[in-house]
């Protein structure tokens, strides 16, 4: 059953059609990793081309140290959550106080202060084969 909460009440089940939830998960591979050594590094991007109006709920981070998340919406860092704590995580997104709208684009840069890529295949350490991961959720109307 499907169950979104925001404040001032929640939608369940029936309530909402399946078309109306806003779910992206993306996450950086051998192929693509983020760089050692680097700030500003676009992980995620998403430009909203539907009319209708759309609103995020929660998103949530992998758990990288030394490294410092940027969320934008519409081109601009939102600080409350941006920075070098991961917010929430990817199995359980931090929820957000209220929704907030989005009219143009979502996005999120990674500064990665390591000195090794993610993912590597180094293999010297079990998380040189964690990549960078973020997830947002919401809903459309």
């Amino acid at each position: 059953m499907v169950d979104i909460r925001f404040e001032g009440g929640s939608v369940a089940g029936d309530d909402m059609s399946v078309a109306a939830l806003f779910y992206e998960r993306h996450a950086s591979t051998l192929t693509t990793p983020v760089p050692a050594n680097v700030q500003g590094h676009r992980l995620f991007r998403y430009e909203k081309s539907d009319l209708r109006p759309l609103q995020i709920v929660s998103l949530g981070t992998d758990q990288h140290d030394n490294s410092v998340y940027h969320w934008y919406i519409d081109g601009t860092r939102v600080d409350s959550i941006s920075g070098s704590a991961a917010i929430g995580s990817v199995m359980q997104p931090y929820r957000l106080p209220r929704p907030i709208r989005v009219e143009l684009s979502i996005e999120l840069k990674i500064d990665n202060y390591n000195g090794k890529a993610y993912p590597n295949d180094g293999a010297a350490l079990p998380v040189d084969r964690v990549p960078y991961e973020c997830v947002v959720s919401g809903f459309w109307g």
